[in-house]
Formats: structure tokens, C-alpha cells, sequence
């Protein structure tokens, strides 16, 4: 009596197993794709300096976000204002510990602040009070106003429905919802969130859909693309589940990740396809799924282990989007991996059987899209419409080959050098989406919105003294000056800005107004600290004693821009310490800075995705190389795979070099993802190429065996991987947009380099005498065995 093979006693228990699985894996997924967040003073690790600077200016000041509102006609003298302001102030909502808690701490108008200045104790005049307020609260044309509100950790924690009854509020007081422009951290934030959840399932959709369609063109039998569909599909599932499970949240960069890996798990299924085909057609064993197993599971191991490995070295990203992307793509990769080696057969086994007979049948109307030969191994190989000129053109023409693939290596790479990193506002979104048409109207009719915070540290203060504090009040105000002359700054708030102009001079009227403004500014300190002005550092054994006295001054630069925030912050910072050391009262008060904002995270970012995509990259090569030089025993054949596979990301990234395009978080990605990705179809055909060495061909018939048993399922998986991929380029979310047409490109690029560079370099002079000392070899296996 026959033996049972594994898949035929366990294969209904196995997928049994997996439908209980199932439902939990659901349920999880629904719950990481509800909680998305996404904010940039979450993109670097609490140690990076810069993290640490704004940790503790929120700590004082109280968190670096506002909400900025305005509207077309929304002047000085709209009564709208007054009401919006007052019902921001009374919004509610359930904090963390479930009190209803204040969502603003603080609510600035255009129109209530001109009214403050105007009146006593002020008295500003009115050109004077606009003057104060322009770049910040009102246009260049002194009329157009906004509103900025001030959010409480609770405003923040919960920004999403802080968004929405700001929203209703300023229906309620008569602003109509269509025409109101946001701005803001917390509207960044929330934009990015939303897209993420809107785009997520649609687009996983829209892959899985592409997939399906792909994968029938592609084996013609709805048994074979049921298996590869319910496999690739579990595989989603448990990617997604992943992440809820080690208690992470989902971001827009994590939300290509489940599709990453369904692509994967299907261009495996369609090279373990080809392995099982071959079983039914030269009756390989008793079992053809235990054969297909046995003969593709090197293979397919080495080539998931590859691309695990090109993910897996994101997660040295000092950037924590795509470290956590690196984690949870490389985790879904190898767990799609077990499922290909478990559920697939267990699926094909249990309840997509079909005799071998009709199977056999059913391959061989097949025969000529496949490309695939019933005879033996031995026989010869029949001609190809497709593949049988790359084949030419490799074999004949490597001279020509080679001696471009130099060439464009030498060129490229300087191209490479060129490169710079972009992670602005206008790189996260479309052109045309909301939240950039928003902020190019508020900057275009009220100023700049992201935040330069400088705070000026007076230690030791003598709070006694009125003429002290009105001294550092006066030096504070000539550093803000200065930094307002700056180019690129289109406004600044500080204390200066909400006391009364203090007259120079030694006029008896001047002296004795700068003395009724001391005492004035002494007798209204904790109302500066209330505006978040000003911030009392208290120490010492009681904590009460004052150890130090804190003055912000806000910046505002422009977020819809082109600008290098690294190089200006740089050199603001230098600017900033040169005006301290300038300036007598600072220099005799020793007076110290302190500059933060979320700006400085982004331009952290900038200079860290060069210099991840270089580490990360040449991590995951050294990996890759271990790998493939273990895979084909050879360190020559290993070295040829390698150089095949980094030509398509030294192209790409090269010709965005010479094209000047920036480097994003998404574009950074593709690099090591694109390299373990590109060395799987490359695993596949060296597989094959030293499979027919074994058989008895010699190099270039060797080479032809490589191409009729690869070359087929390697266009069907690029095709796969790359048009799932493709979808991406519709989110709004520009990071995965470019990850999608990017990925497309290099997918592509990596299968004309695995059918012509590759064995262009097998069937060079050199190529040949490398194999011939390494592969020819007496132990080889006869074509008997």
C-alpha cells in the first residue's frame, strides 16, 4: 500500500487550524487600522538632542501645537471672531483620566488682540498694533485675521475629534465649514491619519485584486489561483495582526507593508507553482506536492531569507517609521514564508484536489505559456518568442553588455553622490490635496506657520528690582528684532509684543514712563506666563526657590517651500548665539538660548535619510551577499548576483541624482526592499543554472535551462510585485506614492538585469572560466541519477 504523504494525513487538520486562526486575525487587524497615528516628534528616538530640547519646551511652555483658522473675508472687523475665539475657549472633551477637560489653553483673534493693544493699559497705537501683530496674526494688507488656538495635552491626545467640533464651533458662529482654511500641527497630523485609514483598505484591495487577475493569467487553473489567493491572503491578515500584537501603532509609511507582503507571498506561490507543475508533468514521487516542496523550498527559503534581509536592515533607521517598517515587512515576509511551506499544499491537498491525470492534461494546453517542456531534463529546450532573444542578446552580445554596465555604473554613482533628503509638508502630500491648498492660503494672506521657539535663560533673576525685569524685557525685544530681520523668518511673537512701547531716551518723560512701565510689567508677570510667554524654573531644597527666568520668542518660517531646514536652522542657531554674545545685557546677565520646535525634527530627518539609506543599504548588501554566496557555493557566481542586483537601485537613484529629485521616507525605503526583492528571481535562476550543471550541460545550455525554467515566473512575479505595488501611486500620501512608482520601476529594472546582466556575466569569458573552475567538477551529478 502507498505512503501517505505528509499534505494528504495533515493537510485538512493544518488549514483547519488556520479558519479558527482566522477570525482573531480579522478582529486585530481591524483594531490596528482604527488606531493610526502619525506625528513628527514621533519620528526620532527621546534620545536624539533635538527631541530632548523640544520634550523640554513643552514641558514649559506647553506642547508645540496650534491650530490655525481663517476663512476668504474673514477681517479685523468680522463679528464672527469673537464668537468662534469664546466657543474654542468652552470646548470640552473626556481627557485621560475621563474628566472633561479644556481643549485650549490659550485662543488668539486678530480682532481681540488689536482690542487688547489699543486699550489701556497699552494703548498702542493702532499702525503700532498692527505692526505687532503682522506675520503672525494678520496679513501683509492689515485686515486679514485668523484665529490660533493653543492645544491642551488632551486637545492633542485626541486631535481627531478636537478637529471636528472646532469645525462645528465655527459653524455654529456662522462660518461656513466649505470655506474654512486649517493649518497646524495637529491639522498635519490628522491629514496624514486620515489618508492613511481612508487609502488603507481600498488599496490593499485594489493589490489584492491585481494580484488575483495577474495570478490567473498567469496559471489558468482556479484551483491553483484559489490556493495562491487564500494563502496570500492569510498572509495580510497575519502581517497586519503583527502589528497589534507587539503593540504598535499603525503609520501612513506601515500601511504599504500588509500589501508589500501580500505581493511577496503571491510571487512565491506563483514560483512554487512552477516547481509543482513541473512534479505533475515528469511524475516526480508519489506525491507531486511533497516533490514541489522538496524542490522549491531552498530556493524559495533563500529568496523570502534575502528579501527579509533587505527589509530587515530598515530597522537601523535612526528614523522610527521606517525602522518599524523594516521590523513589520521583514516579520510578514517570513511568516508568509511558513504559510507557503504549510497552508499552500495543505490547501491544494485538502480542497483544490484534482487527479494528476486531468492535471497533466490541463498543463499540457498550458504548454506554450509556459514555456515549459514535457520531455526530459536532457532533451532539447524548446524555442521561446520572449526569452529566447534576451537569451541571444546576453550570450552573444556581453562584450557590449559589460562594457555599458561599467560605463553606467562610473556615471551613476557619481549621480548618487548628488542626492538630497526633503521631508517638508509639501513632500507628504499631493499638490492638490487639502491640507497643502489650506496652508499655501494662510501663508499666502497671514505668514509663514511652522515654529522656530528660541527661549532666552536669565539665570538668577532679581525679582525685586522693576527696572531688571524691564531691562531684560527691553533685551528681548532688540533679539527679536533681529531675529525678525532674518530672511527667511515672516514673523515673531514675545512678551514685547503685549506690553507697552517703552520710550528710549533720558527725557524726564521718558524716565519716568519706562518706570510706570517696570513696575506695570512686575505687577503683570504671571499674565506673560499665562500667554506662554514667559516661564519661572524653580529649584532648590523647597523647589520654590526661582533659579531661573525663561522669555520665548516664537519665529514662523514657511512650510510650503523648498527650503533646506537644515542648513537654515544651522545657521539661525549661529545666528542667534552671535546676537546673545553681541548684545551688553546678555553678555553681562550671561544670558544662554535654548531652540527647538518640531522644525528642527524634520530637518533631523532630512540629514538622517541620506545617511540611513547609505547604512541601511550597505548593511542589507553584506547580509544579501553572505547569503547568496552561501546559496551558490560560490563566492565569483555570489559577486555576479550582487553587482546584477545593485545596477537597478544604482540606476534609479542615480538618474534622481542627476534629475535632482529628492529623497523621501518612502523613497528611502525602496533601495534595500527593491535589492531582497530583485536577488529572489536571482536566487531562482542560479538555482536552475547550477541544477543543470549537476544534470551534465555545460554554460551556455546551462544557461538556456536557467532561462526556459526562470525566466517565465520571473516576468509573472515582477509583474505581480510591481503592479500590486503600482496601485500606491494614487494615495495622497506622497511617501507611498513614491514607494509604489518606485518599487514599479525598480522591479522591472531588477528582472532586464536578472535576464540580460546577469547572464551576460555567466557567459563572458571570464564568467565561464569562473563557473568552469567552481561548477565542473568530477562530483557533479550525472544525468542518470
Amino acid at each position: 500500500m502507498m505512503k501517505r504523504s505528509f499534505f494528504s494525513r495533515y493537510g485538512r487538520l493544518i488549514c483547519l487550524l488556520c479558519l479558527l486562526v482566522f477570525p482573531g486575525l480579522v478582529y486585530l487587524s481591524y483594531r490596528v487600522m482604527r488606531n493610526s497615528s502619525n506625528d513628527v516628534v514621533d519620528w526620532l528616538p527621546r534620545s536624539f538632542q533635538q527631541t530632548v530640547d523640544l520634550y523640554w519646551f513643552n514641558e514649559r511652555f506647553g506642547i508645540d501645537a496650534i491650530m490655525v483658522l481663517s476663512w476668504p473675508g474673514c477681517h479685523l472687523d468680522d463679528p464672527r471672531l469673537d464668537r468662534l475665539e469664546q466657543r474654542m475657549l468652552d470646548l470640552r472633551g473626556p481627557g485621560r483620566d475621563g474628566q472633561q477637560t479644556p481643549l485650549f489653553r490659550r485662543v488668539f483673534t486678530g480682532r481681540s488682540t488689536l482690542r487688547q493693544l489699543l486699550e489701556p493699559p497699552l494703548e498702542v497705537p493702532r499702525d503700532r498694533a498692527l505692526e505687532r501683530m503682522q506675520g503672525w496674526l494678520v496679513g501683509e494688507d492689515g485686515q486679514t485675521t485668523c484665529v490660533i488656538g493653543f492645544l491642551t495635552h488632551e486637545g492633542w491626545w485626541d486631535r481627531h475629534a478636537t478637529i471636528d467640533v472646532v469645525v462645528d464651533a465655527a459653524k455654529d458662529s456662522g462660518v461656513d465649514p466649505q470655506t474654512l482654511r486649517l493649518g497646524g500641527p495637529a491639522v498635519d497630523s490628522v491629514a496624514i491619519d486620515r489618508v492613511s485609514q481612508r487609502w488603507l483598505v481600498p488599496l490593499a484591495l485594489a493589490s489584492m485584486v491585481i494580484g488575483i487577475i495577474m495570478t490567473w493569467f498567469c496559471l489558468r487553473e482556479i484551483r491553483l489561483v484559489a490556493a495562491v489567493f487564500l494563502y496570500a491572503g492569510f498572509a495580510w491578515f497575519a502581517s497586519l495582526a503583527a502589528v497589534e500584537l507587539f503593540g504598535a501603532q499603525l503609520d501612513a509609511v506601515l500601511t504599504v507593508m500588509p500589501a508589500l507582503v501580500y505581493v511577496l507571498a503571491v510571487s512565491a506561490a506563483i514560483h512554487m507553482t512552477s516547481y509543482y507543475r513541473r512534479a505533475v508533468r515528469q511524475r516526480l514521487g508519489h506525491c507531486p506536492l511533497t516533490a514541489a516542496v522538496s524542490m522549491g523550498w531552498a530556493p524559495c527559503t533563500v529568496a523570502a531569507t534575502t528579501t527579509a534581509l533587505g527589509l530587515g536592515s530598515l530597522m537601523i533607521s535612526q528614523l522610527i517609521p521606517i525602522r518599524k517598517f523594516g521590523f513589520f515587512a521583514a516579520l510578514g515576509t517570513l511568516l508568509a514564508l511558513g504559510f507557503l511551506l504549510v497552508l499552500w499544499p495543505s490547501l491544494l491537498s485538502r480542497f483544490f484536489r484534482s487527479r494528476h491525470r486531468q492535471a497533466s492534461d490541463n498543463l499540457e494546453q498550458d504548454r506554450e505559456s509556459a514555456d515549459i517542456d514535457d520531455q526530459p531534463e536532457t532533451a532539447p529546450v524548446r524555442k521561446s518568442f520572449w526569452w529566447e532573444p534576451l537569451y541571444r542578446v546576453a550570450v552573444f552580445g556581453w562584450p557590449v553588455i559589460l562594457l555599458l554596465l561599467g560605463v553606467l555604473l562610473v556615471v551613476l554613482t557619481f549621480g548618487v553622490t548628488r542626492l538630497r533628503a526633503s521631508v517638508g509638508l509639501r513632500d507628504l502630500f499631493s499638490p492638490n490635496s487639502q491640507v497643502i491648498r489650506d496652508y499655501a492660503w494662510l501663508e499666502q494672506n497671514i505668514g509663514p506657520l511652522i515654529p522656530i521657539e528660541v527661549v532666552l535663560r536669565v539665570p538668577d533673576p532679581d525679582l525685586e528690582d522693576p527696572r531688571g525685569m524691564l531691562e531684560r524685557l527691553v533685551m528681548v525685544e532688540r533679539i527679536r528684532r533681529q531675529i525678525q530681520e532674518m530672511p527667511v523668518v515672516g514673523g515673531t511673537i514675545s512678551a514685547s509684543r503685549f506690553v507697552p512701547d517703552v520710550p528710549g531716551g533720558r527725557a524726564v518723560r521718558s524716565v519716568s514712563r519706562r518706570a510706570v512701565i517696570a513696575r506695570h510689567l512686575l505687577e503683570n508677570r504671571e499674565q506673560l506666563m499665562e500667554l506662554g510667554m514667559l516661564h519661572d524654573e524653580l529649584g532648590g531644597v523647597d523647589g520654590q526657590e526661582l533659579l531661573e527666568e525663561q522669555w520665548r520668542i516664537s519665529a514662523r518660517i514657511e512650510a510650503i517651500s523648498d527650503l533646506d531646514y537644515g542648513s537654515i536652522l544651522k545657521e539661525f542657531t549661529a545666528q542667534v548665539r552671535q546676537m546673545l554674545d553681541q548684545d551688553e545685557t546678555a553678555s553681562r546677565l550671561q544670558v544662554t538660548e535654548n531652540i527647538s520646535g518640531g522644525v528642527f525634527l524634520v530637518a533631523m530627518a532630512q540629514q538622517r535619510l541620506l545617511v540611513d539609506l547609505a547604512e541601511s543599504f550597505a548593511l542589507a548588501f553584506v547580509l544579501i551577499s553572505i547569503a547568496m554566496t552561501v546559496l551558490t557555493r560560490s563566492l565569483a557566481i555570489g559577486a555576479m548576483a550582487m553587482i546584477t542586483n545593485v545596477f537597478p537601485v544604482v540606476l534609479i537613484f542615480g538618474l534622481m541624482g542627476w534629475g535632482d529629485m529628492p529623497v523621501d521616507v518612502g523613497t528611502m525605503m525602496t533601495a534595500c526592499v527593491a535589492l531582497g526583492i530583485a536577488v529572489d528571481d536571482a536566487s531562482h535562476f542560479l538555482t536552475w543554472y547550477r541544477r543543470a550543471f549537476a544534470e551534465g550541460h555545460r554554460s551556455l545550455a546551462a544557461l538556456r535551462m536557467a532561462y526556459q525554467h526562470c525566466a517565465t515566473p520571473m516576468l509573472q512575479t515582477s509583474m505581480i510585485c510591481g503592479l500590486g505595488m503600482l496601485v500606491f501611486v494614487v494615495n495622497p500620501f506622497m511617501p507611498a506614492a513614491r514607494f509604489g512608482w518606485l518599487m514599479f520601476t525598480l522591479l522591472f529594472a531588477a528582472l532586464t538585469a536578472n535576464l540580460l546582466i546577469l547572464p551576460a556575466l555567466l557567459a563572458s569569458a571570464p564568467g565561464r572560466w569562473l563557473v568552469a573552475a567552481r561548477l565542473e567538477r568530477p562530483q557533479a551529478i550525472p544525468p542518470s541519477s
